[in-house]
């Protein structure tokens, strides 16, 4: 840090001349003119310091008194509130100086924009910020990080219909939700679901095939049998194993009883 407390120029990369103060070494800031964000830690070399102050009457008539680094910096009259460029113009020549009044102010404290008359403000979180002028001066905040825009997002491609139900999908997708279909195959993500049902389905008709003989064989033979046009060989044949546990003389009864009733006996 310089001695003295002196403030510190720093040169942008656009060529513009920026000043802060010695606490701001390190720290990073923002240019006023491009608005790049740049670290303070190079600071130019300092001029010779000039002899005597820098003499400055504002429009409204006050004499103000500046130190001679203000050369090049704008600063704010403490009875008008006019902003005014301190130029070389100023800078003392050789001479008696006029003395300046008890009512003359110095311009120490407003080259920030501050009033030393002024009562001081409440401590904020920004306190450690310096503020200055929209021309000159850096408007710096220590405690807050740099913020660095994010990149600009991808532009979004076309939407993708699904080849099975056509319904529009965002651009990326994979799988359609609606019908389960993958987009990129075409194929149906329940496919071996579907040949689990159709296997299902034939063995179920090849069982049902098997039995397909008792329309012709079974069910013909019981008709034949109410009609008593035929013997019904096949159902005998299939109630043979449930017949076997009576004895012959009561299956032949049974039988001739079937087929001679016995006439009804009058009332």
């Amino acid at each position: 840090m310089p001695p003295g407390g002196h403030d510190l120029k720093f040169e942008c990369a656009c060529g513009m001349h920026l000043t802060a103060p010695p606490q701001a070494l390190g720290h990073k800031a923002r240019c006023p003119r491009c608005r790049q964000v740049l670290t303070l830690d190079r600071p130019l070399p300092s001029a010779p310091p000039l002899d005597g102050r820098v003499k400055v009457r504002c429009a409204c008539g006050a004499a103000l008194a500046a130190p001679a680094s203000a050369i090049g910096r704008k600063v704010q009259c403490p009875r008008c509130g006019e902003k005014m460029l301190i130029t070389p113009q100023h800078a003392p020549r050789p001479g008696p100086a006029p003395l300046l009044s008890a009512a003359d102010h110095d311009l120490l404290g407003h080259l920030g924009g501050h009033d030393p008359t002024a009562p001081p403000a409440a401590a904020s979180s920004a306190s450690n910020a310096v503020q200055g002028d929209d021309d000159m001066l850096l408007h710096l905040a220590p405690a807050e990080p740099v913020l660095v825009p994010p990149a600009a997002a991808e532009a979004a491609g076309e939407p993708i219909l699904c080849p099975s139900c056509e319904q529009s999908l965002p651009h990326g997708a994979k799988i359609c939700v609606q019908c389960g279909i993958d987009l990129k195959t075409g194929r149906s993500l329940l496919a071996r679901d579907d040949d689990h049902i159709d296997r299902t389905y034939v063995y179920a008709e090849n069982i049902l095939s098997s039995f397909s003989w008792l329309a012709w064989f079974g069910f013909f033979p019981i008709g034949s049998e109410a009609f008593g046009t035929r013997t019904p060989w096949m159902i005998r044949g299939t109630a043979a194993p449930h017949g076997a546990r009576t004895s012959p003389r009561r299956s032949a009864r049974r039988v001739r009883t079937a087929r001679h009733p016995k006439p009804d006996s009058p009332r």
